[in-house]
């Protein structure tokens, strides 16, 4: 920084000097010229820097309130969604895909979508057709317990906790 402050005074000088050689307005033109830009505002949550304007992250991705994202890596996947890397890196433009059907993902940044059954080994696909679950869920609605047991997860919770009855 202390370098380029010196390069910029010395322009000024050669333009100050110059400006003996030629006329005020085409001074301060050439001295406009070479006054450094301020760097752009950062970009506001769920955005990211490309190419110098601030872009939204794609769908099923945050920034989870994180200000002045410089890349799409920073959109982390919603949980109910998922990327190669975890990130809208891999995702495209548009959109992060969301869990298929009988899969979930209950933490933000998944890599992949899981099982019931690997999270509660008395939990299976939620596939009674009155609460049919969609793509792009969490484990508390993705899955069920199985008979003769119950969900015993708080109603906040994204996750399944099946208990026997």
């Amino acid at each position: 920084m202390k370098h380029k402050k010196i390069m910029l005074l010395a322009i000024a000088l050669i333009a100050v000097s110059a400006s003996q050689l030629m006329n005020a307005e085409t001074a301060a033109q050439l001295l406009a010229a070479l006054t450094p830009v301020a760097a752009p505002a950062p970009c506001k949550a769920d955005t990211y820097r490309l190419h110098g304007s601030c872009q939204q992250c794609p769908s099923g991705s945050s920034t989870y309130g994180i200000v002045g994202a410089t890349s799409a890596g920073a959109c982390l996947t919603e949980p109910g969604y998922y990327s190669q890397d975890g990130t809208a890196d891999t995702c495209g433009l548009t959109f992060c895909p969301p869990c298929p059907n009988g899969l979930f993902s209950s933490t933000k940044g998944s890599r992949s979508c899981t099982a019931c059954s690997s999270e509660d080994a008395n939990a299976i696909p939620n596939s009674n057709t009155s609460t049919r679950f969609s793509p792009a869920t969490t484990s508390k609605k993705a899955c069920k317990c199985k008979s003769g047991y119950k969900d015993t997860s708080a109603s906040t919770a994204t996750s399944i906790k099946c208990t026997k009855n």
